[in-house]
């Protein structure tokens, strides 16, 4: 069993942010859902219901909350590991508090069943806890950039081993061993029309005289936004400012007059379709791939974005709504 969350780099409340949303995934709790229909789905477990923003009793000691919450999340893990194997992936560690860092460190010392706990961070949070590499247990994967062999490689794989030398020389230079640059330039490439899919593979086009495209992976992303249909940029932009998580009701809502095609921004890998859909709501849920996070900002059209690599976010429809 597999729980995400991502921290926040910004914003009001945001400790636990990422186990809040853990808790969501696995409760089917939707951010539309009044406190009293939260605090019901951890009923018995106050702990976790600060972690989703529940108020704790008036007058109880900060201290006092900080330790219902570590041991409402121990019982926690303990009776789902009791259960299964599960694993918590907690993504943007170097926006985490002192706070966070130190639960989780809690856990992983004090659960006593099958769990594993996947961080993502940048390099700079060694810098702030430097004793977590030596820590018993800490396994510490250092994802360096894909040397040229190994990006011709990934091209082979997404397009097929005949894509012709400039096509694949244009990606591998811009992308410098970045992954997600290979894949957002491939993108890129099909929006511009120089790539399309044709049967079970690809077919190819000449590059235009005088062809370039971005540098940065922040400039891509503006780029094949700025390609899109003026209803589908609304809606993406839109799902930005609401954030990782959206409905499909309140996007076409917010975008005026606008009535987004949630299909072509799934065939453009801006919205990802969650397989089996999220847990409390009905099927077809969406989740945004490009929106709004931590990072550089991003113009398009009149609003700004934020965008970084690859975001892992859930987009869930209202329970009334239908993509």
């Amino acid at each position: 069993m597999l729980r995400s969350g991502r921290c926040l780099a910004y914003g009001h409340g945001i400790t636990y942010w990422p186990l809040g949303e853990v808790l969501k995934e696995h409760f089917g709790i939707l951010d539309s859902d009044p406190k009293e229909v939260v605090a019901g789905r951890v009923a018995g477990r106050d702990g976790l219901g600060f972690t989703l923003g529940l108020a704790p009793p008036t007058g109880m000691h900060p201290l006092t909350v900080r330790d219902r919450l570590q041991t409402s999340w121990l019982s926690f893990l303990q009776e789902l590991t009791a259960e299964r194997p599960a694993a918590v992936l907690v993504e943007d560690l170097h926006w985490a508090d002192d706070e966070l860092c130190d639960l989780l460190t809690l856990l992983v010392e004090r659960v006593q069943g099958p769990l594993l706990l996947l961080t993502t961070a940048r390099p700079e949070l060694l810098d702030q806890r430097p004793g977590w590499a030596q820590s018993a247990g800490v396994l510490l994967v250092r994802l360096e950039a894909l040397p040229s062999t190994e990006a011709d490689q990934l091209i082979a794989a997404l397009l097929g081993g005949d894509c012709p030398g400039p096509i694949r020389e244009l990606i591998t230079g811009r992308a410098e061993g970045n992954p997600f640059f290979v894949e957002e330039l491939i993108a890129t490439l099909i929006d511009q029309g120089v790539l399309a899919r044709q049967n079970d593979g690809w077919s190819f086009g000449e590059l235009p005289p005088g062809f370039s495209v971005p540098d940065t992976v922040q400039a891509v992303l503006a780029a094949r936004i700025d390609l899109l249909p003026r209803a589908e940029k609304a809606a993406l932009q839109t799902a930005a400012v609401i954030g990782r998580v959206f409905w499909s009701g309140p996007v076409r809502g917010l975008a005026e007059d606008a009535d987004p095609d949630f299909g072509l921004l799934e065939k453009r890998n801006f919205v990802l379709r969650h397989v089996g859909g999220v847990p409390g709501c009905p099927g077809g849920a969406r989740r945004p791939r490009a929106h709004r996070s931590r990072g550089t900002e991003v113009a398009s059209g009149r609003n700004v974005r934020r965008a970084i690599r690859a975001p892992r976010a859930r987009h869930r429809p209202r329970r009334s709504d239908t993509p």
